[in-house]
């Protein structure tokens, strides 16, 4: 029996129908890889859960293309992951040339192995439908790491003496950390990036799709916003901005206009709640005595 594995919008395989639900490994790596910080929450031994669930994926999609004879076919993540790892052999190579252990090598490298998984993922999510579902996944999966970033936030803010107990914690499992910054505790966690995109996503759903429109979508949106100005990270505030901005430039007639009054009304607010952790950031960028301005100065020098 032969087969062909797309990200096309099918719904059969040879005659048969096909499940419009993901694999259900897919969705627990797409809700460790959201949840999971740096995926060393669950060890056994020196395998940790995200190693696992790798492996498995890995395993998996290997017993399905020598027993039902799949194929991937190209799509548009195919040629870049390809093109990625070429570049990612060649300096394997590179540093094996120039000497460097074997050790240090395949330490410094493995993390970006994880891409591979996008091999099994053409197998896992092969309709449209399936990516719906999926990213609806993350996104949610994404809501209660706002709802965890906001519970620290308000806890370190109600409790300072609490940093000393959650930030070992969190370093420990290599979850994130914690920080004061003008009198406001910075609450990142390792993933805490996932929370931009899912609000991109759920304000794209919302300007965009009339059925997305509900007083539930616009709860999940504020909690993801609030999630990632707890961050006080401006990396992802520039983010948010951008995506926001992409919003924009992607909705049509009425909807662009929905879309640039909530951003006018979200930019207000935030500029009013954080303005003196925004006035002293910025304060400090341009000043000479920041540590990015000493950085980029000594590389010009250099």
């Amino acid at each position: 029996m032969t087969g062909e594995i797309s990200l096309k919008n099918s719904i059969t395989q040879n005659g048969k129908h096909l499940s419009t639900k993901p694999n259900l490994l897919a969705i627990i790596i797409v809700i460790e890889l959201v949840l999971g910080g740096a995926g060393r929450l669950l060890t056994f031994g020196p395998l940790t859960i995200r190693y696992i669930l790798f492996l498995l994926a890995i395993l998996y999609f290997i017993f399905k293309i020598i027993r039902n004879n799949f194929k991937v076919e190209k799509n548009i993540f195919h040629i870049p992951v390809v093109v990625f790892f070429f570049f990612y052999l060649i300096s394997i190579m590179n540093g094996m040339i120039r000497g460097y252990p074997i050790s240090d090598i395949v330490l410094s490298s493995q993390g970006y192995l994880y891409l591979l998984i996008f091999f099994p993922f053409t197998l896992f999510i092969n309709t449209t439908e399936k990516a719906k579902i999926a990213l609806n996944i993350f996104n949610k999966a994404a809501f209660f790491l706002a709802l965890f970033s906001i519970g620290i936030f308000v806890a370190l803010s109600a409790r300072p003496s609490l940093y000393s107990v959650i930030n070992p914690l969190l370093m420990n499992l290599e979850y994130g950390h914690l920080s004061m910054r003008y009198g406001l505790p910075s609450v990142f966690l390792k993933t805490s990036p996932y929370m931009a995109i899912a609000f991109i996503h759920e304000l794209y759903k919302y300007v965009s799709l009339s059925n997305e429109r509900t007083f539930f979508s616009i709860i999940r949106m504020f909690i993801l916003l609030v999630g990632c100005l707890t961050t006080m990270t401006m990396g992802i505030w520039v983010s948010l901005v951008f995506g926001i901005l992409l919003v924009i430039s992607f909705s049509k007639g009425s909807k662009k206009l929905a879309a640039l009054l909530l951003t006018i009304v979200v930019g207000i607010a935030v500029t009013l709640i954080f303005s003196e952790f925004l006035s002293s950031t910025l304060v400090n960028r341009i000043s000479r005595t920041d540590s990015s301005y000493i950085i980029k100065s000594n590389l010009i020098n250099y």
